[in-house]
């Protein structure tokens, strides 16, 4: 479960809902790995940490620089996530 702080890295909600976006799991490989949660106050999806199950980034397409390969909350390294964010930025 994941912990108290688990706040949306845009607004600061803290309700979400669990989602599948077959669009992104599509575009974004390591979407399809694990848990989506979309913020109910903005709309914004958030990967979770498989982990500690907190929000471990923001998945926002059209700005890659908003998305982290690094838990803020347990500080664990997605490999995937780290890869793919470096192909992007490039």
């Amino acid at each position: 479960m994941a912990t108290d702080e688990m706040k949306c890295q845009k607004c600061g909600g803290t309700n979400f809902r669990r989602v599948t976006d077959e669009w992104m799991r599509r575009s974004i490989p390591w979407t399809a790995e694990g848990a989506m949660r979309q913020c109910e106050k903005c709309g914004e999806k958030h990967f979770t940490c498989p982990k500690c199950f907190n929000l471990l980034t923001r998945v926002n397409i059209t700005n890659v620089r908003v998305m982290k390969s690094t838990c803020p909350n347990c500080g664990y390294q997605h490999p995937n996530i780290q890869a793919w964010l470096q192909e992007q930025r490039g």
